[in-house]
C-alpha cells in the first residue's frame, strides 16, 4: 500500500480533532530542534517557504522581504507546480521527504489563486505539516471554498502577531466550524534586519551565529535560498536603486541537482550574501516610510 494511500485512510480514519493534537507537538519539536540544535548540519528532511505574492496589504517597517516596498507581483501557479513536482521527485529519489511548507508573503490570501496553491501543495507532498502564515486581515472575508480547502488539506493557519485590529473571535469560530488548526502569534518580539550595503560581514561568522541559517528556507522559481532575504533583496535593490549581488553560489537549482543530499549540503554552507547581514537588532513595529535607513 502507498503512503499516499495509507495517509488517505488515516484522515478517514482520525478525527480531524485528534489529528490537530498530535500535529502540533509535532510541529513545536521540529521548530525547536532545528533552530536550537540541527539548523548547521546537513538536513535529513526538508522545509522551506514559498511566496504566492510578494506585496503585502500591510506596510510594515523594515520588512524582512520586503514587500512594503513591491507594489503588486503574483507568483505564477504551473511554475509553482513544476517546482513542487520537482522537489517530490528528488525526494522520492533519495528517500527523504518534505516536513514542512509554509505558504507565505507579503500576504499570501491576496493571491487570488490561493486555493490552487493549497491543492497543489497537498498534492505532492501528503505527509508534510502545511502552514499558511498571514496577517488575518482577509480571512473574514474568505470563501466558503477556501475554508473547505483548507479543511480538506490539513492546512494549519498562524496568523502573525502584528497590533492590529482583527475580529479574533469571529476567524476562531470559522475556524472550529471547519476543523482547522488556526494559532494567533503573539507580538513577543520584532525584529530590524540590518543590511550592510558594501558587503563587509565575515561570511562563515555571520552565517554561523544566524538563527535562521538553514530554517528560513525559500523556493522561488525552481531554486531553493538558505535564507529568505536573498530572493527578495532585489525589491530592495530595485526601490532604491541599489546593487547588492546574488549570484549562482548563493542559491540551488532544482533542476540541476542530482539529489536532495546534494541539496542539503548546500543550504548547511555559508552564501557569499552572508556579506550584507551584519544580524538582527530588537525593534518596535510601525509603519514603513519607505526609507532606506529603516533597513540600513
Amino acid at each position: 500500500m502507498s503512503i499516499k494511500r495509507i495517509m488517505e485512510i488515516y484522515r478517514k480514519i482520525v478525527p480531524k480533532s485528534i489529528r490537530i493534537i498530535i500535529n502540533k507537538p509535532r510541529s513545536i519539536i521540529f521548530q525547536w530542534y532545528w533552530e536550537k540544535i540541527g539548523r548547521l548540519k546537513p538536513r535529513k528532511k526538508l522545509r522551506f517557504q514559498t511566496y504566492p505574492v510578494r506585496h503585502c496589504n500591510l506596510n510594515c517597517k523594515n520588512c524582512g522581504v520586503f514587500s512594503s516596498l513591491v507594489k503588486e507581483e503574483y507568483t505564477d501557479v504551473n511554475c509553482f507546480r513544476r517546482d513542487c513536482v520537482r522537489i517530490a521527485e528528488l525526494c522520492k529519489q533519495s528517500k527523504s521527504q518534505v516536513s514542512l511548507i509554509i505558504l507565505a508573503g507579503g500576504e499570501p490570501l491576496l493571491h487570488p489563486r490561493i486555493i490552487d496553491f493549497i491543492d497543489i501543495t497537498r498534492g505532492c507532498f501528503t505527509e508534510s505539516i502545511i502552514t499558511i502564515i498571514t496577517n488575518g486581515i482577509l480571512l473574514s472575508k474568505q470563501s466558503k471554498e477556501f475554508w473547505l480547502t483548507c479543511s480538506k488539506n490539513d492546512i494549519t493557519i498562524l496568523i502573525s502577531g502584528y497590533p492590529i485590529k482583527l475580529d479574533k473571535k469571529q476567524i476562531a469560530n470559522t475556524a472550529k466550524q471547519y476543523k482547522i488548526d488556526l494559532t494567533f502569534s503573539p507580538p513577543t518580539h520584532w525584529g530590524k534586519y540590518i543590511i550592510d550595503i558594501n558587503g563587509t560581514q565575515n561570511i562563515k561568522n555571520k552565517f554561523r551565529r544566524c538563527r535562521f541559517a538553514n530554517t528560513c528556507i525559500a523556493l522561488e522559481d525552481g531554486k531553493l535560498f538558505t535564507c529568505a532575504r536573498i530572493p527578495n533583496i532585489k525589491y530592495f535593490n530595485r526601490y532604491f536603486n541599489e546593487n547588492l549581488k546574488v549570484t549562482e553560489s548563493d542559491y540551488i537549482d532544482i533542476y540541476k541537482a542530482r539529489d536532495m543530499h546534494e541539496i542539503f549540503s548546500f543550504l548547511s554552507s555559508p552564501p557569499p550574501f552572508c556579506r550584507y547581514c551584519p544580524g538582527e537588532v530588537s525593534s518596535e513595529w510601525g509603519i514603513s516610510k519607505k526609507e532606506i535607513t529603516e533597513w540600513t
